[in-house]
């Protein structure tokens, strides 16, 4: 049975509708058409839910890991230890490097195809961790497991000026923004003080070297002395800025740090200024003006999504009510992008229309993560009259 989301601005239907899309469709065919006989995530589903044969990202596997132990944590019956336990099998069998640390691309087969150890990818496998040990509290030594790859990750890419990753592009925010992810999620499940220090770290070099002090936005790559590149000034991610908002306020309540909170409602304005069309989506590049492509992809809107609630949840008044019509635009956003069968499109174009091709297999990581922040402002009484998405 085909499950159609209603088109529509109510945070209630849309958690309501998520919930069975999710339960009836999404997990189900990602974990049967999504998934090699050997445990491993596919890259891709095309729109009929064939895999799509292509060489295998690193990154995919964790956030697959990541997306069945949120949907065990909100309930599903579904085989998620075993599907689990299998795809973490399989990326030390295809990814796992004589160092401890993991490459980052191998061919459909699992021949390697390239060694490079990405900041990146290592950032999703922690946070894949982090969230099955929240899953399931009676497993042991998770975190003993993070905290050695963290050390390897830290040794191979830790410099006096900070943080560079691997690749043609080592100075970047992208890949620190995620292990900021991780070290959070590891803050609230763990006990290695070396999660909050690095964390700290990151948001320390955001304030002062990503987000631009005078537009508050946040730029995405640097020269070697850590100045934003010409071209970064005119490649403004909207979907990044609400990703960096989130964390932030996320930060700011796992410390005690106020000052963030003013930073993150900043950035949450300038990726507003990143909508586009009517109903609105959140475009992939903007300046500091607004839109420089009417071009939307799926997952900014979750990210839009995720960061209106978690800027709501410490409104209080009128600020509240805006950014919970924030909210439920951002939901409708969402939905125009869910197929029926627990596919999505992945790119809107500027006349409105959806590009055809596969559904990448990364995307899901996003529409949890919002799922997730969904079910935090519903525990925390924000959105009156409106369930959690629970998968039992």
């Amino acid at each position: 049975m085909n499950v159609q989301i209603p088109l529509s601005a109510s945070l209630h239907h849309f958690g309501r509708g998520l919930t069975a899309w999710l339960t009836r469709q999404a997990l189900p065919i990602w974990c049967s058409a999504g998934r090699r006989l050997d445990g491993a995530f596919v890259e891709a589903l095309e729109e009929d839910a064939r895999p799509t044969i292509t060489p295998r990202r690193l990154r995919v596997q964790p956030r697959q890991v990541y997306v069945y132990a949120q949907a065990m944590r909100f309930g599903w019956r579904g085989p998620a230890r075993a599907i689990i336990r299998s795809a973490l099998e399989a990326m030390d069998r295809d990814h796992l490097r004589s160092d401890g640390l993991y490459r980052t691309l191998v061919a459909d087969d699992g021949t390697p195809l390239d060694e490079t150890a990405m900041i990146y990818d290592h950032a999703f496998i922690l946070l894949a961790l982090a969230t099955w040990r929240q899953a399931a509290p009676d497993l042991t030594g998770l975190e003993g497991r993070a905290v050695a790859l963290r050390e390897r990750l830290l040794a191979k890419a830790m410099r006096p000026e900070g943080l560079v990753e691997a690749g043609t592009r080592p100075y970047q925010a992208n890949a620190q923004m995620h292990l900021l992810e991780a070290c959070q999620a590891w803050m609230r499940v763990g006990k290695n003080a070396g999660w909050a220090a690095l964390a700290d770290d990151i948001v320390a070099r955001a304030r002062t070297r990503f987000i631009d002090p005078s537009s508050g936005a946040l730029f995405e790559f640097f020269d070697e002395a850590w100045r934003v590149t010409p071209q970064a000034i005119e490649q403004i991610e909207p979907g990044h800025q609400f990703e960096w908002a989130t964390l932030l306020l996320k930060q700011g309540r796992l410390t005690g740090d106020a000052s963030l909170a003013p930073v993150a409602r900043r950035l949450f304005t300038m990726g507003e200024r990143g909508l586009f069309s009517c109903p609105p989506v959140a475009v992939d590049v903007m300046n500091a003006e607004g839109p420089k492509t009417g071009s939307a992809r799926f997952w900014p809107q979750t990210e839009w999504l995720k960061a209106a609630l978690a800027l709501a949840e410490a409104a209080e008044g009128s600020e509240r009510e805006w950014l919970l019509r924030n909210a439920s635009m951002a939901a409708s956003a969402v939905e125009l992008y869910l197929r029926p069968n627990g596919l999505w499109r992945d790119r809107r174009t500027e006349a409105g229309s959806f590009e055809a091709g596969p559904s990448p297999a990364s995307s899901f990581y996003h529409l949890m993560a919002a799922s997730e922040q969904f079910n935090l402002a519903v525990e925390a009484g924000i959105v009156p009259g409106v369930t959690r998405i629970d998968l039992s």
